[in-house]
């Protein structure tokens, strides 16, 4: 006699009297349902055990070994009943508000350009827009020129860490791009003032500007790259002729006549002589009283005045903290996931250590003060 082998059927949990058959499989919420119903609990504040949660946060920095050995104790004891709080993240949020405020106060943001700042790291730094370079492009209007135009991405803004729109002081900056430029026939690194040369004023001497500006205030700018040559003025007779004060972290060109100026979209590009039979960069286009007027000769940032570089002292203090950050967060992961029972070795997260040692001394080295260049980053890439 045969028997039939029809399958067990599957009862719900909730409905059959019997206990689950052996091919039962509880039925489990996917990683969205989850996070939705997490989530959702975000404005439920009287649900959330801020105190436990604030605890947490202040023992992760005395002692993060009693927050996992907690953390460990109340999962074995009650994490089958109780759901996930989101008070941790609720306060997390709030810190990086406050400091988001702390850190635009420092930079010298206002309300609004706070708002703007938020926007900028949103849509710029994680979404992908960015500023880029073009090497060796002498005609804009034509795409066949025999020197090969390249596009570099700019990778960091360093601007002065003085500078004043109110007058444009110290209005220079330093652009690191995204990989090394290759010299070429038309594209070659300008030198800066070295020795006797940095030394100089360079009163009288005929200097040459050169970039892609207007001709006139107010016209049309030029799609080929264009020069002047004018004679550099004694920043006594620059300082007459202007309003504001001219200090001597400017230099002044032109001619009394006017007629012959860098004009509006010249701004950053260099002024440059020969010394010693090189080409070098002694000022960068800053600002004017209109293009080529009678009497104001162009003003630019004078680049000798600002080869010096920052202090050795803040640049230790600063990329020590720096260090010490994330070397606490490469120990406090460690002893998360060393935890964890599945994990067998949880000491590869300690590799990174000296290499970070490394690092920090090439820094220290070079005089690269890291949060210096996150506040110019963001501030003279915004402002």
């Amino acid at each position: 006699m045969k028997h039939s082998t029809s399958p067990t059927p599957n009862y719900p949990r909730s409905t059959s009297p019997l206990p689950a058959p052996a091919n039962y499989q509880p039925t489990t919420a996917s990683a969205a349902v989850k996070r939705y119903k997490y989530l959702r609990r975000l404005y439920k504040f009287d649900q959330m055990d801020f105190e436990f949660a604030a605890w947490q946060m202040v023992y992760l920095f005395v002692s993060p070994q009693k927050v996992f050995r907690s953390f460990n104790y109340r999962k074995h004891t009650k994490s089958q009943f109780a759901r996930d709080d989101p008070a941790f993240l609720v306060l997390l949020c709030v810190w990086l508000f406050l400091s988001s405020v702390c850190f635009a106060l420092a930079i010298g943001l206002n309300w609004g350009q706070l708002v703007l700042f938020v926007l900028f790291v949103v849509f710029v730094d994680f979404i992908g827009a960015d500023y880029s370079v073009r090497l060796g492009d002498v005609d804009l209007g034509r795409d066949d020129e025999p020197s090969r135009p390249v596009t570099l991405r700019v990778t960091a803004v360093r601007a002065h860490e003085q500078f004043s729109r109110v007058g444009f002081y110290n209005d220079i900056a330093i652009l690191v791009l995204s990989e090394n430029v290759q010299k070429s026939k038309y594209v070659i690194p300008i030198c800066l003032p070295r020795g006797e040369v940095a030394r100089q004023q360079f009163d009288g001497a005929m200097a040459t500007v050169v970039g892609w500006g207007t001709t006139r205030y107010g016209g049309a700018e030029s799609s080929r790259q264009l020069e002047a040559r004018m004679p550099v003025w004694r920043n006594e007779d620059c300082d007459r002729a202007y309003f504001q004060p001219i200090t001597d972290t400017f230099l002044c060109a032109g001619y009394t006549r006017g007629g012959v100026d860098a004009c509006q979209g010249d701004s950053g590009g260099p002024l440059m002589l020969q010394a010693n039979g090189r080409w070098t960069q002694i000022g960068v286009v800053s600002f004017g009283n209109k293009c080529g007027e009678p009497g104001y000769p162009g003003v630019y940032t004078r680049v000798t005045h600002l080869l010096q570089g920052h202090g050795f002292v803040p640049c230790l203090v600063a990329n020590t903290f720096w260090l010490a950050s994330v070397i606490y967060y490469l120990y406090i992961t460690f002893l998360g996931y060393s935890n964890l029972p599945m994990l067998q070795n949880a000491r590869v997260f300690l590799l990174p250590l000296p290499i970070l040692f490394v690092l920090y001394l090439c820094t220290l080295i070079a005089k690269w003060n890291l949060s210096q260049m996150l506040m110019d980053f963001y501030h003279y890439r915004l402002f």
